[in-house]
């Protein structure tokens, strides 16, 4: 059955009139169901031992009965040299960015000590090119997180998550589901600050701003975490597959110390790119509402 918010979601995404709706949703649940009936396989490995790489133990979907994996640190990478070319690109990494002593310090820092540890980082180099670090927005505690990539131009100008055009179609989904910026949800990044020229974030610098992320999920203490586009995706999994084979999917994986709901949509600003894709957008926002509805009555 449909609801009003689910509704008005589809409005919102401006998918035609509403008698649209109840058609495209029996071919869409269908497709759904088709996608999800296990197709044969070749025999699954045996489980990793304890000792293997924690990238290396894979979400399972929810509906699969997953055992919780928990969300894999990243690989750290080996520390660049810092050489005047590297320097000047912006990209390097400080050599203490993976020290015990900054690890343990996030670690154990309030929300308030976070956000403002956030803005005061320069462990990398992209910091100096930035206008305004980016911590993220609202306040433990929150049912639901969403993660981006990185901050753009607009959120780099004003330190905020999701302000520009990707921004404003990502408020017009959550008004139509009946929730607020700010006060019902919390909105991450990956990573911080603005990489220059929006390159795609570097391995290093995911990693050295992994431990912010992970406090703040921590902090946060979501029943249900969405990873908006592949980057954010691949941070979380900590694998480079594709969207589509991650799509219409609830993983129950184990993050910051507890067992957590994790669905995998679209960027904002990649359906702003490719608007076709709105219709599978919002197969997928009908699954993050129905997954926290059934989170928050378990």
């Amino acid at each position: 059955m449909l609801d009003e918010r689910k509704s008005a979601l589809w409005q919102a995404l401006g998918l035609g009139p509403e008698w649209v709706l109840r058609e495209e949703l029996q071919e869409l649940q269908h497709e759904q169901a088709q996608a999800n009936v296990p197709a044969p396989v070749p025999a699954v490995p045996s489980a990793p031992s304890p000792t293997a790489p924690a990238a290396l133990r894979q979400p399972s979907a929810a509906s699969a009965h997953p055992q919780s994996p928990a969300m894999p640190s990243p690989r750290i990478p080996a520390q660049p040299k810092k050489t005047p070319a590297r320097r000047k690109e912006g990209r390097g990494v400080a050599s203490d960015a993976f020290s015990p002593a900054r690890t343990e310090k996030i670690k154990n820092s309030s929300w308030t000590e976070i956000i403002s540890e956030v803005k005061n980082c320069h462990i990398c180099d992209i910091s100096s090119h930035r206008i305004c670090a980016v911590p993220g927005e609202g306040t433990p505690p929150k049912d639901l997180v969403l993660i981006g990539e990185a901050p753009g131009a607009e959120e780099d100008r004003q330190g905020i998550p999701f302000c520009g055009p990707s921004g404003k179609l990502l408020t017009t989904i959550l008004h139509a589901i009946g929730l607020e910026r700010g006060k019902d949800l919390g909105i991450l990044n990956t990573i911080k600050c603005r990489p220059p020229m929006n390159a795609d974030p570097s391995t290093e610098e995911m990693a050295a701003c992994r431990c912010f992320l992970e406090r703040q999920l921590e902090l946060m203490d979501p029943k249900v975490i969405v990873a908006m586009g592949k980057p954010a995706a691949k941070s979380i999994f900590g694998t480079d597959e594709t969207l589509t084979s991650r799509r219409q999917k609830v993983f129950d994986m184990v993050i910051a110390g507890k067992s957590r709901k994790v669905i995998v949509t679209y960027h904002p600003a990649a359906l702003l790119r490719n608007p076709s894709d709105k219709r599978k957008a919002w197969v997928d926002w009908c699954l993050v509402l129905d997954t926290l509805n059934k989170a928050r009555n378990e």
